[in-house]
C-alpha cells in the first residue's frame, strides 16, 4: 500500500511538471548589427505574421527575445522548428541588403549581420566637364566645409543618385532624412529644412551634439 501510494505520488509529480514545463518559455534571442545607428529594426515570423520593431543602439547594435512575442493568449506557438524569421532594416528604402532571412533550427540564438555599407553602388557620375556636374560639386563642397562631417554621392539600385553624410556620434554614413532617436544628434531632416539641417549638423560637428 505505500509502495502504491508513493508510486501515485511520484506519477503526479511527473503530470505537474509536465504541465509547468509547457508554461516555460524559455528566452529567443534575435540579435544583430547594423553600420547605422539608431535606425528601426523589424523581426517577423513569416509563419505565424507576429512581429517586434526595435531600435538600434548607437553602435548599431539591436536585441529582440522573440519569448516576449505575442501568442494570442497561447493561440499560436510561438516558436516552431522551420520558421522563418524576417529581419528588416526599416532605414534602408527598400534596398534588398536591409533584408535577411534566417532559419529557425533549433539553435539557442539568431544572429544577423547586415553590410550596410555596402548597399550602394558608387555613383556613376556625370561628365565632369558639364556645367551642372561642377555646380552641383561647387555647392556641395561649400556645404561640406561650412558644416563638417562627410558626404558622399551613391547611386542606388534604382539608378538614382542621392548624397548620405556621416558626423559625431553616428557610425558610418547615413541617409540625410532619417530622424535619430537620440535627441544630441536630431538634426532636421534635409528634405524638411536644408538650412536647419546644415546648421545642426555644424553644431554636432563643432559641439559633439545638439
Amino acid at each position: 500500500m505505500k509502495a502504491t501510494k508513493i508510486l501515485l505520488a511520484t506519477i503526479m509529480c511527473i503530470i505537474i511538471l509536465a504541465m509547468s514545463a509547457q508554461a516555460i518559455v524559455f528566452p529567443m534571442p534575435i540579435s544583430g548589427s547594423t553600420e547605422l545607428g539608431f535606425v528601426q529594426v523589424e523581426v517577423k515570423n513569416l509563419r505565424t505574421d507576429k512581429q517586434i520593431t526595435t531600435v538600434a543602439s548607437e553602435a548599431g547594435e539591436f536585441l529582440v527575445d522573440w519569448s516576449n512575442s505575442d501568442d494570442e493568449d497561447g493561440k499560436i506557438s510561438r516558436i516552431r522548428h522551420g520558421d522563418i524569421f524576417q529581419i528588416r532594416v526599416l532605414a534602408c528604402n527598400g534596398e534588398p541588403e536591409c533584408v535577411k532571412e534566417v532559419e529557425y533550427t533549433g539553435q539557442n540564438e539568431i544572429f544577423v549581420e547586415f553590410g550596410l555599407g555596402d548597399m550602394f553602388k558608387e555613383c556613376e557620375c556625370p561628365d565632369p566637364s558639364t556645367f551642372g556636374f561642377k555646380f552641383v560639386i561647387g555647392l556641395l563642397s561649400a556645404i561640406l566645409i561650412f558644416m563638417g562631417g562627410g558626404l558622399k554621392l551613391y547611386k542606388n539600385r534604382a539608378g538614382q543618385i542621392t548624397a548620405h553624410h556621416r558626423h559625431r556620434g553616428i557610425r558610418g554614413y547615413h541617409d540625410m532624412n532619417i530622424l535619430h532617436k537620440d535627441p544630441r544628434y536630431a538634426h532636421r531632416r534635409f528634405k524638411d529644412s536644408p538650412g536647419g539641417f546644415v546648421t545642426d549638423v555644424k553644431k554636432i560637428e563643432e559641439g559633439g551634439g545638439l
